[in-house]
């Protein structure tokens, strides 16, 4: 497996509004794009990695099944979306009801004592189950690791409800094309 980007990680919720955050209303946006969300639920936000100044907003299906049967790439039913930062919208017909709206702090460098936490971008992939398959169709088509959102680290008052992974993790992938990075939801495990 190769190893992509600088290691950085997010650990720790925080009180202030900021870019990166699970749960909420979708980002303002998405209010005159709504149709490329249909059948989609917002999950969360985070700064882009490697485009200043852009974030990653992540979707799920509403339908829980269609999430489990399509969980890796090419047919990964999680969808990965670059914008530019955008403030939190007021519609709510988007909004994941099992998720309290929580932000988290900035990136930070990873250190040998942070090997991984609830966003690990970079670094070695930490992997539920080790199966070539889940990412042998990614690196074929030349993506490489980008971050990770483990379950694991969610924070007590985030969930009302069910954990959107299973108890798992996502792991999502990029590609530097001419003009472009192009993000992908590569697949989810749990155990």
């Amino acid at each position: 497996m190769t190893k992509a980007i600088q290691e950085k990680v997010i650990l720790n919720e925080i009180k202030e509004i900021s870019l990166n955050r699970i749960g909420g209303n979708i980002p303002k946006y998405f209010d005159d794009k709504q149709d490329c969300i249909s059948e989609m639920m917002f999950y969360g936000c985070f700064e882009h990695p490697l485009k200043t100044n852009f974030v990653l907003s992540i979707f799920l299906p509403k339908n829980h099944d269609i999430m489990l049967d399509n969980n890796i790439y090419p047919n990964c039913a999680i969808k990965v979306f670059t914008h530019p930062k955008s403030e939190e919208s007021k519609i709510t017909s988007f909004t994941n009801m099992d998720l309290n709206r929580i932000y988290f702090e900035p990136y930070r460098k990873a250190n040998s004592d942070d090997l991984s936490g609830l966003v690990t971008v970079g670094g070695e992939l930490q992997l539920i189950q080790e199966e070539e398959y889940y990412y042998k169709n990614l690196e074929e088509d030349g993506y490489l690791y980008l971050m990770s959102i483990d379950e694991d680290y969610y924070p007590d008052n985030l969930l009302n409800g069910n954990y959107p992974f299973n108890y798992g993790a996502l792991y999502i992938y990029y590609k530097e094309n001419k003009d472009n990075i192009d993000v992908v939801a590569g697949f989810w495990q749990h155990s």
